[in-house]
């Protein structure tokens, strides 16, 4: 390291004292933080509610919680039983807290058919809006001022459960392997079932590139055409031989309306379009479309020398 003097001769020779050095910047507010208890507040006792909301004063102030539909109306639709998060909510009035309120979850009796967990979207979204106005107009004057309406709903492991879903590790984990990843066309896999947008499926799509890069992602596709309703049965069965009982809880096998925009293979061109008003380049649409699949192929199967 190289010293030098800093000199100040107009100072010297007039006999005034040099000029102060500027002092430390004023401290930045440090920002606030919040703590998220998910749907653990409710079932506390007095001594752990009290523990839980006193280390959320020391640490900035905030709750997030979830307003649970799956407890409120757990017995059904003409039953109500706030009082686990009216127990909770007079604690956080108490402390001065913020809260944000995640009104999610749905109870057994209106979740969509073949779906057995709260994670399940409604069958019904009348039901569900409801369910979230009657918490506002309890909570939004008396401690929520903030909602959020479900808990992560992009990710199909919080709105349609099913064992066929992968988690974001594993997505991962297939990319890093240099696996491939193919987007389904089959309208039950889809947000919205045969009423999802082509710009619903696209915003998947680039979540998606987001989540494990442009180069493992392509359309699978999954697409069931000019099959009969049989073939969903043989499907579910998951066995090579057609034929077999039907599996319960998942209703008669009958093959979904198709989706407006891709009725069959005529239809990429739509998907391609779709994929540019996204934003994603010419060249990444081509990896979408058919490029990674081409080179997967090519690094997979090309027998070694």
């Amino acid at each position: 390291m190289r010293l030098h003097a800093t000199h100040f001769p107009d100072a010297a020779r007039t006999g005034e004292r040099p000029p102060a050095p500027p002092g430390p910047a004023d401290p930045v507010a440090a920002p606030a933080i919040g703590l998220a208890y998910g749907d653990e507040l409710p079932g506390m006792d007095a001594a752990g509610l009290a523990t839980a909301l006193d280390d959320a004063v020391t640490v900035g102030g905030t709750v997030r919680l979830d307003v649970s539909w799956a407890d409120v109306q757990h017995d059904g639709p003409g039953v109500w039983d706030w009082s686990g998060l009216d127990r909770v909510l007079a604690a956080t009035r108490a402390r001065g807290l913020d809260v944000i309120g995640v009104v999610a979850y749905t109870p057994a009796w209106a979740r969509v058919a073949g779906c057995d967990d709260e994670k399940c979207r409604p069958a019904s979204y009348a039901d569900f809006a409801a369910f979230a106005g009657a918490a506002a107009a309890r909570y939004g004057a008396g401690g929520i001022g903030a909602w959020e309406i479900w808990n992560e709903p992009n990710n199909a492991a919080f709105w349609m459960p099913a064992r066929r879903n992968k988690s974001n590790e594993v997505l991962k984990a297939l990319a890093q392997s240099g696996g491939m990843l193919g987007f389904s066309l089959y309208p039950l896999h889809l947000k919205g079932g045969s009423d999802c947008t082509l710009d619903d499926f696209t915003a998947m799509v680039a979540r998606t590139a987001d989540l494990i890069g442009v180069d493992h992602i392509g359309l699978g596709s999954d697409f069931c055409q000019d099959q009969p309703d049989s073939i969903i049965e043989w499907m579910r069965n998951g066995r090579w031989t057609k034929g077999g009982t039907v599996t319960p809880g998942l209703g008669k096998p009958v093959l979904p309306p198709l989706l407006s925009w891709f009725k069959g293979n005529l239809d990429w061109d739509g998907i391609e379009a779709a994929l540019l008003r996204r934003g994603f380049s010419a060249a990444d649409t081509g990896k979408i479309m058919g490029n990674n699949w081409y080179d997967y192929f090519r690094r997979s199967f090309t027998p070694e020398a």
